[in-house]
């Protein structure tokens, strides 16, 4: 879950190569290759950064990013869609998926939450919260049906349950 974050961080941060026009609180950015092009805006919002970027083959966008953090880290959310059949013959059957991922953060913990939508194959959602005083819960959801949990106390304690068994399996530590 940490490394979803990680990574949409990058699309929320300006890299020196791009082409850029650029102001203080504003940064739209733009490049191709071939027959690729993406296109970047970064901007200051109230109170709020804000992120846009596509990426198109041949015009036509096949991959799009989108999101939103507040200035003092405190939450944010992003959202992700794409496309294949954009791409082109032969990638008509390959599923076009989304991901969702948003966060609040403050003086009692972290709290998380990753969806990923594969189509008509497979959905998957992440739940998490980390307490400041290092207790927490962690659920995974596989097309609707809660597969694992967690829950772990302050003081390293702690249930991992196994809903796939009958009756559901719960380990201890």
């Amino acid at each position: 879950m940490q490394g979803q974050i990680n990574a949409m961080g990058l699309f929320m941060s300006n890299n020196g190569y791009m082409n850029k026009t650029t102001n203080k609180a504003k940064t739209n950015s733009d490049w191709s290759y071939g027959d690729f092009n993406v296109d970047h805006s970064y901007d200051l919002v109230g109170n709020q950064y804000q992120f846009y970027y596509t990426i198109s083959y041949q015009g036509t966008v096949y991959y799009l990013i989108e999101g939103w953090q507040m200035v003092d880290g405190s939450s944010g959310y992003w959202d992700s869609k794409v496309d294949f059949e954009a791409l082109g013959q032969g990638m008509k059957n390959i599923p076009d998926y989304t991901t969702e991922l948003s966060w609040t953060s403050d003086a009692d913990g972290l709290d998380m939450e990753i969806s990923f939508d594969f189509g008509d194959t497979m959905q998957i959602f992440y739940e998490m919260t980390i307490n400041n005083d290092d207790s927490g819960y962690f659920a995974y959801t596989l097309n609707g049906d809660l597969t694992y949990s967690a829950l772990w106390y302050a003081n390293g304690s702690g249930l991992w349950t196994n809903h796939l068994t009958t009756p559901s399996t719960v380990y201890t530590w």
